[in-house]
């Protein structure tokens, strides 16, 4: 990873850099106090077009121990390397949907 890597956190209105570089990742992991992760995935038809030196992005829903609070996060990578990552505090709500 990069040192020029950047790690930002949102909650609410507000957005905190957290750090950069190998320093910054572990101080962004601490805060996250993540448990568990969800994400989705296209169940078939042809991926997008990826190149390995092209910037792509992958995002998270990285859900904290108690289960309804969770951040989604997003990382960024260029040339294979991790050159941001940003996350944002969000509630989880889940229900049945009753027949009519």
């Amino acid at each position: 990873m990069p040192v020029s890597a950047k790690f930002n956190m949102g909650t609410h209105d507000v957005i905190m850099e957290i750090g950069e570089g190998p320093e910054g990742a572990v101080a962004f992991a601490k805060r996250l106090q993540a448990s568990e992760f969800q994400f989705t995935m296209m169940d078939s038809g042809p991926p997008p077009p990826v190149s390995n030196c092209s910037e792509q992005k992958v995002t998270l829903l990285l859900l904290q121990p108690r289960g309804q609070h969770a951040y989604e996060a997003t990382f960024q990578f260029k040339d294979g390397q991790l050159t941001e990552a940003w996350a944002h505090d969000t509630y989880l709500f889940s229900g049945k949907i009753g027949q009519k």
